[in-house]
């Protein structure tokens, strides 16, 4: 099973892809920025193959208004996504940036370095991808998350 984790972007849109081991773990396999085109995400979609893909969504929060047009294009960013992936028969999960942090990382404090960020990430992360960015790194502890979710289902099921 390969979970693709999405963090869209205005402009470019980050792919991290994953593998479960076992819950809250997983095996990094790949990642990818990529433009925010149905053209590029659906060529990588093709190419990866996921069984699962989990894109991250806006959750309520404040955004100052200069924001509010990137804001937009990533949501439209991250609709394509879910979209491609559901024509192609992918099932899709969605997350919030605020609910996947807490979930894979506990509660962060505020100015935190990326490193230490990184930290808290990589136990979940076998056979760990170089430091990437801030959007690559977020991809991951989405495909993360959607993976521990996926744990959770099945042990209430059984």
């Amino acid at each position: 099973m390969v979970i693709a984790g999405v963090d869209p972007g205005s402009v470019q849109t980050a792919v991290s892809w994953v593998t479960p081991i076992r819950p809250g773990r997983v095996r990094h396999i790949g990642k990818a920025m990529v433009p925010s085109t149905a053209y590029a995400i659906g060529a990588l979609l093709d190419t990866i193959g996921p069984t699962l893909v989990a894109v991250e969504c806006a959750e309520g929060g404040v955004f100052a208004p200069y924001r509010a047009k990137h804001l937009l294009a990533a949501q439209y960013a991250g609709g394509i996504v879910a979209g491609l992936a559901a024509a192609r028969g992918i099932e899709v999960v969605t997350t919030s940036a605020q609910a996947w942090r807490r979930a894979v990382m506990g509660t962060l404090k505020r100015g935190q370095t990326y490193d230490e960020v990184i930290a808290r990430l990589l136990p979940s992360v076998v056979e760990c991808f170089e430091k990437g960015n801030v959007h690559t790194r977020d991809a991951t502890g989405i495909a993360v998350w959607a993976s521990m979710q996926m744990a959770k289902s099945k042990s209430s099921k059984s």
